[in-house]
């Protein structure tokens, strides 16, 4: 269907914009900008601190944002209020009576238009949106897309309050796995809730190992948060690797708040050259550590916290360079990989089981292989990015 658009006004709204984890905005935008005549604009709470052309260019002219506060975004404002001035004070006024935030402010005063749709990435975020649909624009359909933390974490220290209260002013909530569409359902009285699962680019690039048959490789792909259970897979390898005869290198990918303390942990426990810390890289760089490594671990579980994941995509991605995997029983992974079939997973936060799952894929390459092509086959059919983002773009059209 080439008529995406169809002459219809489109708001994205997010929290930090642009992110090169959330490439898939930037699918979605692309999808309804350059398919039909449709508007599109896309406003931040916050902005990126690189260049945005460089990183989005499909967005280029169309981004607003609430922070920070630049020559750029004053400019702009003074030319709302020119604009649009009745609106202008109206939002003054809802400011001063407390009823909206003041990035609302800021967007309903930058905003040259009435939007058709507001699409709003991560529950958390929601706010923006829904005052918009409450006070300025109530004809507005509002589609919010929750993705993991803001229906797992934020819940959990939030409650369902700020979901609930919102409710009658979500025409669609879209989640990425069937748990977090089924958790909406039951706590809050959103009319329409819908699973669409995000999707990855599918090449035939083919794969090509390294050649290493001495040291088993295994890669891990995230940021060093709980979450991502990266202490789960340090302490599973240190055990392994101790009853190996085979070495064990793990090559780590992704930053975060515990990277350094990750990265001084192996120094001190003399296993600097069994993990090899690399930071944050960009996509090229993991795709050809995928096609070197022998497998890939994805220890993902539930933080203290709450926090969960969605369905990680570089699962999806694992999946498409054809790496085996081991993953675990958490949130959406069981709808993504089929135990036994396309991968092999183990309780979330199991170090033994863990353990075991890398000895297994070590002494049975054959078997990982054949589950590394199977995983493939379904991604190609379940997760090819072309095919999702139409999903998506067509369940806001029947908004």
């Amino acid at each position: 269907m080439s008529d995406y658009g169809c002459g219809m006004k489109y708001l994205f709204i997010n929290g930090r914009f642009p992110q090169y984890s959330q490439t898939f905005v930037h699918d979605q935008i692309k999808a309804v900008k350059y398919n039909g005549d449709a508007e599109v604009a896309v406003f931040a709470r916050s902005l990126a601190p690189f260049r945005f052309e460089q990183s989005a260019p499909e967005c280029a002219g169309g981004l607003l944002y609430a922070k920070p506060y630049d020559l750029k975004m004053l400019s702009r404002i003074v030319r709302g209020v020119l604009k649009h001035p009745i609106r202008a004070a109206y939002l003054a006024q809802l400011r001063l009576r407390k009823k909206i935030h003041l990035q609302t402010v800021w967007l309903g005063v930058q905003l040259g238009w009435e939007p058709d749709v507001a699409v709003t990435h991560f529950g958390n975020n929601l706010a923006v949106g829904v005052q918009l649909k409450k006070y300025v624009f109530p004809t507005m359909k509002n589609v919010v897309v929750f993705h993991g933390h803001d229906v797992s974490s934020y819940v959990q220290k939030n409650g369902w309050k700020t979901y609930q209260d919102a409710a009658r002013y979500i025409d669609c909530a879209v989640c990425v796995n069937r748990i977090w569409a089924d958790e909406l359902r039951c706590n809050t009285e959103i009319n329409d809730v819908r699973t669409i699962y995000l999707g990855t680019k599918i090449d035939n690039v083919p794969r090509r190992r390294n050649g290493d048959g001495d040291t088993f490789s295994i890669l891990f792909v995230g940021r060093f948060v709980e979450k991502k259970g990266f202490d789960v897979l340090y302490s599973a390898v240190k055990s392994a690797a101790a009853g190996s005869g085979r070495p064990i290198r793990v090559h780590c990918v992704g930053d975060g708040p515990q990277f350094k303390s990750c990265k001084a942990r192996a120094k001190k426990d003399g296993l600097a050259e069994n993990f090899i810390f690399y930071g944050s890289k960009q996509k090229s760089f993991v795709r050809q550590l995928m096609a070197e490594c022998d497998l890939l671990v994805a220890p993902s579980r539930t933080a203290q916290d709450g926090d969960s994941e969605g369905l990680p995509v570089v699962l999806m991605e694992a999946m498409v360079a054809g790496i085996p995997i081991v993953s675990t029983f958490h949130s959406g992974i069981p709808e993504l990989i089929a135990h036994g079939e396309g991968g092999v997973l183990v309780p979330q936060g199991d170090t033994g089981k863990l353990r075991e799952a890398i000895e297994y894929a070590i002494r049975n390459p054959d078997m990982m292989e054949h589950m590394a092509r199977a995983a493939r086959a379904h991604v190609v059919v379940a997760h090819d990015e072309k095919i999702q983002t139409r999903v998506f773009v067509e369940a806001l059209r029947e908004c």
